[in-house]
């Protein structure tokens, strides 16, 4: 029997957009000098081994996680739209903005420099592109648990926004 959890993935266009923005990411050769593969989060179905204690191997780490949905049904249309804010995160481990924070942070900027023109052909959804809009957005640099600390913990350093529309009728399963 097949996995319904991993059907739904493969036809989730949240998911599908996660999926792109990583590919961005992971095709930049920047990126992938500076962040080995095991150090990119991406909490998907298999969880990340946690651990004791780490060490400088496990800096930088980066994630990509959405921050915000903006629904929106647009009356009687028959259309729904959902604008989402998504943010590249990083975790240093250090306090010396220039061994990881910096260089990290423009390499993520240099993958995303063409992103609007990546992402919107990039997915696809029930044979339909549900991407019709997508922009660069600012992000504060602090961290999430506490505002006051740029350096110790999950800081954004990326933020975007797409807005996906659909025809309701297509949002039937």
């Amino acid at each position: 029997m097949a996995n319904p959890v991993a059907a739904f993935y493969d036809e989730s266009p949240l998911c599908l957009t996660l999926d792109a923005l990583w590919d961005m990411l992971e095709a930049h050769e920047a990126f992938t000098l500076l962040v080995p593969e095991n150090n990119r989060v991406k909490f998907l179905s298999a969880p990340m081994p946690d651990k004791d204690t780490y060490g400088p191997a496990d800096f930088p780490r980066v994630t990509i996680v959405p921050v915000s949905i903006n629904p929106n049904v647009e009356g009687a249309s028959g259309k729904t739209t959902m604008r989402v804010r998504w943010e590249a995160r990083i975790l240093t481990g250090t306090q010396r903005l220039d061994q990881e924070m910096l260089p990290v942070i423009f390499a993520i900027y240099a993958a995303f420099d063409d992103w609007q023109n990546q992402i919107v052909p990039g997915v696809t959804w029930k044979t339909l592109n549900p991407i019709k809009n997508c922009r660069q957005v600012e992000v504060v640099l602090t961290n999430e648990s506490d505002p006051g600390l740029l350096l110790d913990g999950w800081v954004g350093v990326w933020a975007g926004e797409t807005d996906l529309w659909f025809k309701s009728t297509d949002l039937a399963y």
